[in-house]
């Protein structure tokens, strides 16, 4: 799950009007654009989407991750990581790595760090054509 579902050059094309994403590093869009797909596969369920071939996912949903890419880039997708609060707990553990771009947070405490329920707009209205908001909510079957 942790693939980037577009390329930064794709990004590119698409958010060509935000100057402060033309000006990153392709280092860093694929950063947000990491996070974003993540984001995009955590939030919603999406059926008839195969996330392991970027070349079979639909262009609203690359556009979308884009458009999430974007958020990141502000702070707006998840929350502030860097600070401690009393709705995320004390960060307990944090690990970065230089090769493949990854980071790993821990929080002590069961809340959260962003909440499932709030809209981010014009990317929100691209996944909604092709999947379903999650709602948080974890249903068991007994098999």
């Amino acid at each position: 799950m942790n693939r980037a579902v577009i390329t930064p050059a794709e990004a590119d094309v698409i958010l060509a009007q935000f100057a402060d994403w033309v000006a990153l590093s392709n280092a860093l869009k694929l950063s947000h654009i990491t996070k974003a797909s993540v984001y995009a596969q955590t939030q919603w369920t999406c059926v008839d989407v195969d996330w392991t071939d970027s070349l079979l996912i639909p262009a609203d949903i690359k556009e979308a991750v884009a458009y999430y890419a974007v958020a990141d880039m502000s702070g707006n997708l998840f929350g502030d990581v860097s600070s401690t609060d009393a709705d995320r707990g004390k960060i307990k553990m944090e690990r970065s790595k230089v090769g493949s771009l990854e980071e790993e947070f821990e929080y002590s405490g069961s809340v959260p760090l962003y909440s499932t329920r709030r809209s981010l707009g014009y990317p929100d209205v691209l996944m909604e054509t092709l999947c379903t908001k999650k709602s948080g909510e974890i249903t068991l079957t007994r098999v």
